[in-house]
């Protein structure tokens, strides 16, 4: 049986914004009361215990959390934390279309049109078999 969560501790000092990092959201717990343990059961896992509980009197899902997922779904949940990755500054997202053809087996990029004129092509080497 799932426990409902009867208070949520309250972040204190800058609270969590949507888009911080999994680290900074630990932090900021951390910095607020949270306390955070290695598992003696399962070494891989990692128990992450509410401000003013325990373990040893406490209720898995209430006082204290036991997965990394388990307390992000958490943060998400009470602390409106928005986990989506974000892709690297600089680099546009990839694409599933390609910019080139390819003519007598050389590939050539196309450039989008400009306003002047029709869409130009560069000449590209073919690739070398590895």
């Amino acid at each position: 049986t799932r426990s409902t969560i009867t208070s949520v501790p309250e972040i204190h000092g800058t609270p969590i914004k949507s888009k911080d990092s999994w680290d900074t959201v630990l932090n900021k717990m951390r910095t607020s009361g949270w306390r955070i343990k290695a598992d003696n059961i399962n070494l891989h896992e990692t128990i992450y215990i509410k401000p003013g509980c325990y373990m040893k009197d406490g209720v898995e899902g209430e006082d204290y959390i036991r997965t990394e997922q388990s307390i992000m779904e958490y943060a998400r949940k009470y602390y409106h934390w928005n986990s989506k990755p974000k892709r690297a500054r600089g680099r546009p997202a990839k694409s599933s279309k390609k910019n080139t053809t390819k003519k007598n087996g050389v590939a050539k990029k196309t450039k989008p049109a400009n306003k002047h004129g029709p869409p130009t092509t560069t000449a590209r080497k073919p690739s070398s078999p590895a």
